[in-house]
């Protein structure tokens, strides 16, 4: 499996010349399969090597074993934890760009300068573009700006033309697939992060004319996940519509205190970026790390 010229053998020998992926991989071995754990290795140090090798030992070529559970291969069905979606959702609704400014679960929907662009391909299927950023230490060797986005894809300039090194940029696409008006979710994808794939049935649970309230279940191999966030076609909804979103949180038996409220104010410009200082002692234990990028989140006020 790792052989001088097996495919696994080959994204080895790039990640042993790119120290930020050694690195990772010494974070991640420390983990014990902890996902939250996980997130903060890739954040302080990931790049597009280490998701490669990753993808190729763990699910491509199975090389390493690790806990994991056959029967979550593929989409499930959510049975009672199903949320209510809303009626008569058009799909074209959701085409075009879209910025996620408010999110509940802290470990996958806070990230900063979050951007979703709904479009379809050639054969009518729909597609799901996604971008995010983590705060990283200053001066590692590398910045990931993964194909197959486009330079114009997104409004930040710094996720494409001018990147900031003090983040991490993490870019990915997701095949949707539209559900039927008597299924129960509104839509499900799939696509892979961190070099595992995922899950995800999306529900739908109520929508404006500037914005889509989403929540979905989702799982990798190594177990499952929960959350909602909301989508907007501006980086901050006006007050009639976050009126409009607070009524749909209660109305899904949901505290929209618990919340947060996505930092896009900053993105696409490097002045507001981390010092190095702020972070650099947590490099190298990824739970201090982690809970570093969840203090910098902004809960929503009572």
């Amino acid at each position: 499996c790792f052989a001088d010229e097996s495919e696994c053998g080959l994204k080895f020998k790039e990640c042993a010349d790119n120290n930020d992926c050694l690195k990772s991989l010494s974070c991640l071995a420390r983990c014990g399969g902890d996902p939250t754990c996980s997130t903060g290795c890739f954040a302080a140090f990931g790049d597009d090597s280490v998701t490669g090798f990753m993808s190729c030992i763990l699910e491509e070529k199975e090389c390493l074993q690790f806990p994991k559970d056959p029967k979550l291969l593929g989409w499930l069905d959510d049975g009672d934890a199903a949320p209510k979606k809303m009626p008569g959702f058009k799909m074209d609704s959701m085409k075009g760009d879209w910025v996620k400014v408010y999110g509940l679960d802290s470990r996958y929907d806070c990230f900063e300068c979050q951007q979703n662009r709904f479009r379809t391909e050639q054969d009518g299927g729909w597609r799901m573009d996604t971008t995010f950023r983590l705060p990283r230490p200053r001066g590692l060797s590398k910045l990931s700006v993964e194909p197959p986005l486009e330079p114009d894809t997104f409004k930040w300039p710094s996720s494409t033309k001018t990147p900031d090194t003090s983040y991490f940029q993490n870019d990915l696409t997701e095949e949707v697939l539209v559900d039927k008006e008597e299924a129960k979710p509104t839509m499900h994808t799939t696509g892979k992060t961190f070099g595992l794939t995922f899950w995800e049935n999306y529900y739908i649970v109520g929508q404006g004319s500037d914005f889509q309230f989403v929540r979905y279940i989702g799982h990798t191999l190594q177990g499952g996940y929960k959350g909602s966030f909301v989508l907007a076609r501006q980086d901050k909804l006006g007050p009639e519509s976050l009126a409009e979103v607070k009524k749909i949180a209660k109305e899904q038996g949901l505290d929209f205190s618990e919340f947060c409220e996505v930092k896009n104010a900053a993105c696409g410009t490097v002045k507001e970026g981390p010092k190095g200082s702020d972070i650099g002692e947590f490099v190298g234990d990824a739970n201090k790390y982690v809970k570093f990028m969840f203090d910098r989140q902004v809960k929503v006020p009572k």
